[in-house]
């Protein structure tokens, strides 16, 4: 509106039609007391144009009217404003949405869990309870449990999945896949590190198995 009225104070007729399809920044240059820089800008050029005998005149053209879903929006709008409908605030509206998309998560992230047989408590946190697995001080281990327990690892048979000219089988010369449970319990290159593993469990009593070791509640690592 701005360009079109600066426009407009310059031609020669004495009348110049300006159409927008704004009704708010029409009854915002109507008022008669705008706080608003560019609006106050916007007055003080028709004033001048004025002073020079050009008269502008401002006509609001609905835009809306003739695009069916358009109106149907109008409408709706009309209808939602006019009605008595139980008024949320704000702070309220946004609890109620978080709580719902915790609730998605937790019902994604138990299903997701319960299916990849990585877990024997699947229970999603609800705080203030802690994780109900083990969790390590050192971020660095306890990343490399989390990709363990969901799957997300960067040995052969999980990359193999994504890339064919990767080989799922062990990187050291086994003619068994490198998965998770091949490493833990089968593959020769680790015997060392499964023994102290194996020891440790007899000690506390575990199970030496990919649920127990990858489960295990702090209560458990005590």
């Amino acid at each position: 509106l701005t360009k079109a009225i600066e426009c407009a104070r310059h031609v020669s007729p004495a009348l110049a039609q300006i159409f927008t399809d704004s009704r708010m920044a029409i009854e915002a240059i109507n008022n008669p007391r705008p706080s608003n820089e560019l609006i106050i800008n916007i007055r003080n050029i028709a004033a001048d144009a004025l002073f020079s005998n050009v008269k502008i005149e401002l006509h609001w053209i609905p835009s809306h009217i003739g695009i069916v879903k358009n109106d149907t929006v109008d409408h709706l709008t009309n209808v939602a404003r006019s009605s008595q409908c139980e008024k949320m605030t704000l702070r309220t509206s946004l609890i109620d949405v978080k709580k719902k998309y915790r609730q998605n998560w937790n019902s994604m992230l138990a299903a997701y869990l319960s299916s990849q047989h990585y877990f024997f408590e699947s229970q999603p946190r609800s705080a203030p309870k802690p994780d109900p697995w083990l969790t390590h001080p050192c971020r660095r281990k306890n990343s490399i449990l989390h990709r363990l327990r969901a799957n997300r690892t960067r040995l052969n048979a999980r990359l193999a999945q994504f890339d064919p000219s990767v080989s799922p089988l062990c990187l050291h010369g086994c003619v068994e896949e490198e998965t998770i449970e091949h490493v833990l319990f089968a593959c020769p290159h680790y015997q060392v590190h499964r023994s102290a593993l194996r020891r440790l469990c007899s000690e506390h009593n575990l199970s030496m198995d990919l649920q127990t070791l990858l489960s295990l509640s702090a209560d458990d690592s005590n």
